[in-house]
């Protein structure tokens, strides 16, 4: 659905309670702040010192590495945003989520070298609708329809998936109805959809100690980018990092590893991701495909403190 800046478990719901995939609303412009990482809301994706959710943005934390010390909050205008994300669950079942986001006002985010975390949006002052918006290159076509304000459904679906990896995917709306401004535009963009990933570190078999910093480590690959969503226990949302894929390892900004406390409740679940990102309008278009990784014996990457 739209109009709404979800909480929590964007995939930490869909991977370990088979409950919604969720995503937050993000924008464009830049400011400056410092001072430490506080309570905040879900987040979107880009760098520290650059324009979030950009290429050069998700090289923030360099190969190898976090980021270098301090934050950035950033005020981004209107969004429109697709997602869709596709795994196998503990028993091998292939599942897939997609939804789509629109949010016509600005959002403020608290950007962690390469991770990001929402801090407060203005609410709603209109309700923008991108018309019928499809997805197509994938196996089993995606059509989002707006059922009136600018309200659209997830759309998902159990026993496939919806690419291997590599495909071409289009992603086309029909644009709104209000030419004169206010609603997305038409538009048609392609993106890479991502392979499937192996990650090596850590293990998984519980989530990770706290009481050091977490090291992220993966099968190199070209093209696309590992996404990681993090749910601290005692934060509301949840915190997303997109790092370079050809890095192979990374470890999480000390900002990130500042949010955790111990017991159970905090989760982190790695994935590969296709991604594109440009304007179309007044909006800042972001479209992602995500697949979730898995360690080297098949089972999901991804763990929550018990």
């Amino acid at each position: 659905m739209s109009q709404v800046i979800w909480t929590r478990g964007v995939l930490i719901s869909t991977i370990f309670a088979a409950a919604s995939f969720l995503v937050v609303a993000c924008g464009s412009d830049t400011t400056s702040t410092g001072g430490p990482a506080g309570e905040g809301g879900a987040a979107g994706l880009g760098g520290q010192g650059g324009s979030g959710g950009t290429d050069d943005a998700a090289a923030g934390g360099g190969s190898g590495g976090g980021a270098g010390g301090g934050q950035q909050t950033e005020t981004r205008g209107p969004e429109f945003r697709v997602w869709m994300a596709q795994g196998r669950d503990e028993v091998n079942n292939p599942w897939w989520h997609a939804l789509l986001n629109i949010h016509g006002t600005s959002c403020s985010f608290r950007v962690m070298g390469p991770c990001e975390q929402l801090v407060s949006c203005s609410g709603p002052s209109a309700f923008p609708s991108a018309g019928t918006v499809r997805i197509e290159g994938v196996k089993t076509p995606v059509i989002f329809t707006d059922k009136g304000a600018g309200v659209y459904e997830d759309q998902q679906g159990k026993g496939a998936l919806l690419f291997d990896g590599g495909e071409t995917l289009t992603v086309a709306a029909e644009g709104g109805p209000t030419v004169s401004g206010g609603d997305v535009p038409k538009f048609q963009e392609n993106l890479i959809a991502p392979s499937a990933l192996v990650v090596t570190a850590p293990s998984f078999d519980d989530f990770p100690p706290i009481d050091k910093p977490i090291g992220i480590a993966w099968t190199p690959f070209q093209g696309g980018f590992v996404f990681l969503q993090i749910a601290a226990k005692d934060v509301q949302d949840a915190i997303f990092c997109r790092l370079p894929s050809d890095a192979g390892t990374a470890t999480l900004p000390a900002e990130v590893m500042a949010q955790f406390s111990p017991g159970p409740g905090n989760c982190l679940t790695v994935l590969s991701a296709g991604y594109e990102r440009f304007q179309a309008g007044e909006f800042s278009v972001e479209l992602q495909a995500m697949y979730v990784g898995t360690r080297p014996d098949g089972k999901i990457a991804g763990a929550c403190s018990k």
